[in-house]
């Protein structure tokens, strides 16, 4: 690899990570709106919790196609689409106040997720093995370090102008990375000449829709209500033929086979059980810092003074991702998975001693923060190294996938805690301390389990057949 190759990879990571943050940034960017988004959007409460939900279920939904799209016709191509869905999902939210637009609007930013797993997938394909890892982990950080910095960036925005401005920078910053895509990341051909499979992807679209709608609004549609057990009923019998298509099509849209395999099969496991516990953080903290004095915890903390307490959070993801690398280059990525679900379980136990003042919660979200950048940086490592390079990108969306389905599984359990535990105060009503206190807890034994689990991933991949996990190769451009 000549010196201008290098160089060449390089800009292309840069670039990569830069898209990747901006990407997860839009994911949490409307959290501190979500108590003025009815008055915002001129609706009810119930309708504009959709502003959160469709971003959820649009990224799900995407991902794993977007993955298999990008093995497929080309990674570069798939990223250059995922730039234009974040400038166009942007753009409707900057310039509307009707609620069906900014939903259409948020969706298109969902979409825009796939970014993240196609472009870790595509540095496998540009970077010398022996930097892989600290390449890859860089850019999977950017998922802990964009949702992290969303929150104060978009606290303060608000702040200082109004919720507009939060898409008008969204949309401009697109505009900027589908330049840099454009400009630095070179095209890489694909190797395989599959065609996609659509009713997989309709099959899957229709599963994920209906567990993922019947889990995020299982609490207001109430968990034996008509609407979520229809739901629930729809997804599961979508997801169970499905599989029966998939194991059958000569070209699936995830190879079962494969992802069925210990290494990722676990890996993925460990995906879910850790979004699970992570969500805790961004449901509890924000909530604790802003509730009235006279609820006997609260920290009495506004919206801007909130999101000065939670940004360290992004930056200790962002200064760890470089160490998580050069462990996993040292340790593998078994054990650095190991290390981090450990950190932020043991982060949790203390957040139970830490709530009694702003600079408390301050050090458990840096905390957690540290066992994220571990965490997030080994399980793509450990699904692509799984995979042959034909593959990656599916694989890789896959296990994005599962800590989607993670974080709404425990968004809906953590809501639902919050929820049945409130007490009366002269503001209004507000989640006990004992309600804060079972969230920590429960976090803390779903990233246990993961830490767990993390046992049964073999240190080897023996159950892997040889032909299914080629070294790959660095390549630049393709063939004029």
């Amino acid at each position: 690899m000549t010196e201008t190759d290098r160089t060449a990879s390089r800009f292309a990571v840069a670039t990569l990570c830069y898209a990747g943050l901006t990407v997860s940034l839009t994911q949490t960017m409307v959290i501190p709106l979500q108590a003025e988004l009815p008055a915002l959007l001129h609706t009810s409460a119930s309708n504009a919790s959709w502003v959160v939900t469709v971003t959820l279920l649009s990224s799900a939904i995407s991902t794993a196609v977007l993955g298999k799209l990008g093995d497929l016709r080309g990674k570069r191509k798939v990223l250059l689409g995922c730039a234009i869905a974040l400038i166009l999902g942007s753009a409707l939210c900057a310039i509307s106040n009707l609620l069906a637009v900014v939903l259409i609007g948020r969706a298109l930013q969902g979409v825009s997720i796939g970014l993240i797993p196609v472009g870790m997938s595509l540095i496998r394909d540009l970077v010398p093995p022996h930097r892989a890892a600290t390449a890859i982990a860089a850019m999977s950080g950017t998922l802990g370090a964009g949702a992290a910095i969303g929150l104060p960036l978009a606290a303060w925005l608000v702040y200082v102008s109004n919720w507009h401005v939060l898409f008008l920078v969204s949309t401009c910053v697109g505009l900027t990375i589908f330049a840099a895509i454009w400009l630095l990341v070179p095209p890489v051909p694909s190797t395989s000449d599959a065609r996609l499979d659509i009713v997989g992807a309709a099959l899957l679209t229709a599963a994920l829709l209906g567990v993922l709608l019947a889990v995020s609004k299982g609490s207001t549609w109430g968990w034996s209500g008509r609407w979520t057990i229809t739901s629930a009923s729809i997804g599961i019998a979508a997801l169970a033929t499905w599989a029966w298509w998939e194991r059958r099509h000569p070209q699936p849209l995830i190879d079962l086979r494969l992802a069925s395999s210990r290494p990722v099969l676990v890996t993925n496991a460990v995906a879910i059980a850790l979004g699970m516990g992570l969500i805790a953080q961004s449901i509890t903290l924000p909530q604790i810092l802003q509730a009235p004095l006279d609820s006997g915890y609260g920290l009495g903390q506004n919206i801007s003074q909130t999101g000065l307490w939670m940004a360290p959070t992004g930056l200790v993801v962002m200064a760890m991702s470089p160490v998580a690398g050069a462990a996993i280059r040292r340790r593998g990525a078994r054990s650095a998975l190991a290390l981090g679900t450990t950190v932020i379980t043991l982060a949790y136990l203390a957040g139970l001693l830490l709530m009694n003042a702003p600079w408390q919660l301050m050090i458990l979200s840096c905390l957690v923060a540290s066992g994220v950048s571990f965490g997030y940086a080994a399980m793509p490592t450990l699904v692509m190294d799984a995979a042959p390079t034909t593959a990656s990108g599916s694989m890789a969306s896959l296990n994005t996938l599962c800590r989607s389905i993670g974080t709404a599984s425990g968004s809906a359990i953590m809501g639902s805690v919050l929820a049945a535990n409130r007490m009366s105060i002269p503001a209004g009503s507000v989640p006990t301390q004992h309600a804060f206190v079972t969230c920590f807890v429960i976090a803390a034994g779903c990233t246990a389990i993961a830490a767990a689990m993390t046992l049964f991933i073999p240190a080897r991949h023996d159950d892997i057949a040889p032909a299914a996990s080629p070294t790959a190769k660095p390549a630049l451009a393709e063939p004029s």
